[in-house]
């Protein structure tokens, strides 16, 4: 297979990608309380912290396991609410992505009923 042929292919699959990235940023902005309530509780948790935080710090705060915490901030990293970074010290720690779509309508949702 040519070097051209296998850039068409690249390029078709990366404009499905688009498409459906648009798809669900758009259906996050109809209805961006649509997190289920761990979840949410998790995100503000790592919002009001307001710097990197690792699954250690947040079940600190939210009173839950550290590997359940970890298991919510990796599904939060999966639906592209959150980064995820690995630390010097071998931690990984995680922020708000404030690239995404998704996570700023849902900081203007919570900000706007007053949750921070």
């Amino acid at each position: 297979m040519s070097l051209e042929v296998k850039l068409k292919k690249i390029e078709k699959r990366l404009n499905l990608l688009e498409k459906r990235i648009n798809i669900l940023e758009s259906l996050a902005l109809s209805k961006p309380l649509a997190l289920p309530s761990h979840l949410l509780t998790t995100f503000t948790t790592v919002y009001k912290l307001g710097k990197p935080v690792t699954a250690l710090d947040v079940s600190y705060e939210t009173k839950r396991e550290r590997a359940v915490e970890s298991s919510y901030l990796n599904q939060l990293v999966t639906m592209g609410y959150l980064t995820k970074k690995r630390g010097k010290n071998r931690r990984v720690y995680f922020e708000i992505n404030y690239a995404s779509k998704l996570a700023k309508n849902l900081l203007k949702s919570l900000e706007c009923r007053k949750v921070f």
